[in-house]
Formats: structure tokens, sequence, C-alpha cells
């Protein structure tokens, strides 16, 4: 069967041009919700930050900001992020959201059929990340099955994502230990709003891992910065095959802020969201919640039906097979929350 030909002005698209697995993928367009709507399908923080951060990062934008490329992430800035995630400033890497420190990680261990293993329902940029370097994701059903096939990556997203359920405490060792030629990602985007201990201790005694902290869960999301840490190392690898400039000047001030001058409202942010959480659970304890420990509850059974009453009631929430992801917000929005679950007895 010969190459299948898109027409197009002027020619025909050979879609032999592209791989399979790239034009499988489903785009993910980012468009506002209708009016009217509340957005809790994002799982970044309606706390912060709040107008004092805004204003300062506001007036740090200069016209060398806008009008020039922007410097590499320096020693004194990797220093205090590193003081925040507990790491020395040789563990961490900056880049321009977390997504972009897991697919450049993917990238330099992986390739073509090399296998990724993550518990699946998971976050869906992986099937991107995936297919961008042509390896496959093989799921697993949960955290007591994630090694008991072999891959070239592990991921565990702790807590994980959609369902907040934390790793059992010593699994991502465990996988470092048993696959020493495998690369062990945590997924740490949600770990603020948990009470479990970061493996950012755990780096230089183990190299074959990375650990990732997203500031959008922070509540600074269209600053797009991520962290990585790591074993020196593979920090400097990670480092080399990163494409410069992604950690813009906005970016990089944002992160600093939030580490530094606003990290105690940043961290007062955390504790009301995980009492909100709490709430929540506690007023709904028959609407089949999972334990989620992050910044997000989660509701097991008919996904359609609970997506549906949400919208419904002029909420945006997030749709899994059997799941639904409902962000934690303020008390006035929380209550409405609250009140389509119990409507739903």
């Amino acid at each position: 069967m010969g190459p299948c030909l898109f027409k197009m002005a002027g020619g025909h698209f050979n879609s032999m041009l592209v791989r399979k697995q790239v034009l499988s993928l489903k785009s993910y367009p980012i468009i506002p919700d209708p009016a009217g709507f509340t957005a809790l399908d994002w799982n970044t923080s309606h706390y912060f930050p709040n107008n004092a951060f805004v204003e300062e990062l506001r007036e740090s934008i200069d016209h060398e900001s806008i009008n020039w490329y922007p410097y590499s992430p320096t020693k004194e800035l990797k220093a205090k992020v590193g003081r925040f995630v507990g790491a020395s400033s040789k563990n961490v890497v900056i880049g321009g959201g977390s997504i972009e420190l897991l697919d450049t990680a993917v990238r330099i261990v992986t390739g073509r059929g090399y296998a990724i293993r993550l518990i699946d329902p998971y976050y869906s940029q992986f099937d991107r990340i995936a297919a961008r370097s042509g390896a496959r994701i093989v799921g697993a059903s949960g955290f007591d099955t994630l090694g008991k096939s072999k891959a070239r990556v592990f991921i565990v997203c702790n807590p994980n994502n959609p369902d907040g359920l934390v790793a059992p405490r010593g699994l991502v060792a465990d996988l470092c230990g048993k696959n020493p030629d495998s690369l062990v990602i945590c997924d740490e985007a949600y770990i603020s709003y948990s009470d479990e201990p970061s493996a950012t201790r755990l780096v230089n005694k183990h190299p074959n891992m990375l650990v990732t902290r997203s500031a959008s869960k922070w509540g600074v999301a269209g600053a797009r910065a991520g962290i990585a840490i790591a074993h020196p190392d593979l920090a400097s690898a990670l480092e080399k095959a990163m494409l410069p400039f992604t950690a813009t000047a906005l970016a990089q001030k944002a992160l600093e802020l939030c580490v530094t001058k606003y990290r105690k409202d940043m961290i007062g942010a955390f504790w009301k969201v995980k009492m909100e959480r709490e709430r929540i659970k506690s007023e709904c304890a028959d609407a089949n919640l999972t334990d989620s420990q992050g910044n997000f509850n989660t509701i097991v059974g008919n996904s359609k039906r609970v997506y549906d009453a949400f919208r419904k009631n002029q909420l945006v929430v997030r749709k899994y097979p059997g799941l639904v992801r409902v962000d934690v917000a303020t008390p006035d929005i929380n209550d409405r929350v609250i009140k389509v679950l119990k409507s739903m007895r």
C-alpha cells in the first residue's frame, strides 16, 4: 500500500514524512472556557500569587527582558531554588516548565521502541512526550505493579495525577536500585500539597533518578518555570540537551520570587488548599472520593454522569475513564462543588 497523500494547495502532503505515532496524537488547544463558567480543570492555585507578587513581577519587566535573549539561570538562582527543594545548586536544572524538562529527559535516554512505564490513567502530555522521542508507553494498573515489567524509563507521579494517591515510601529508590540502566523520574508536581517527603534527598545516591517540580502548580503557570533535581552528572547531561532560551527572564524572576520573598505567602496558600481539600472530603464522605493529596479531589465512578453534573452547574472539570478530577478552589467555589457532589447521592 502506498503512502497516504493529503491534498493541499500547491501539492500533496506525504503522511509517510511524519511518524504515525505523531500523526495519531490529538491536538491540545488551550482556549478560554465559555462566559460564566468556572475553570476547575487546570490544577493551578486559586490562592497564589497575590497582588503584590504580580505587581513586583510586572515591574521587573523592562526593555532588555523583552528585547534581548534571556540569560541562562545563574548559580545563585539555582542555589536559591535548591534551598527551597532541599538540594545543591549542582543538582538543579531550570527550564521552561517541568514539561520541557520531562520531555528532554525522556529524549536523552530513549528512542524508537523504548518503553516508558507509568500508571494508567496518566497525565495526557506523556503521550506527546513519548511520541516526540519515538518511545511507547506501557501502562501499569497501580504503584504495586509499576516495577513488574522492564522499561527504559519509569515515571512515578507522587502524588499521582489524576487520582491524587501517594506512592509507597521506598518505591522510587527501589526502582532505581533494581533498574540501574533505566531512568526513574519522580514527578513531584503536587508534592507541596501533601505531607510526603521529597525524593530530592536521594538523587546523589541514585544517579539514575530525576525529580521534577512544577511552578505552575504553585500558581504561576503563565510564567512557564520548571525545576529538575538530579545527580550532578545527570543534571549536566540534561542541560546540554535542552534548547536554549526556554527559561525566560519572566520565568526566572517568577521562580526567584516564589522561593524567596513570597515563600511564606506561597506556603500559606498550600495550607489553605489542603484544608479546603479535606473539608470537601469530610462534607462529601459518601461521594466516592479518592484520598487525594494533590490540589484537587477525584471522584471515582460514572465519569460522564459526574462530568455532566458539574457542567450543568457551570463548573469545568477534567474527565478520565472512570474518574473526574476537580480543582480545590476558594471556599465559595468549593461550596458549589460540594453542592454538586451532594446532588448526585
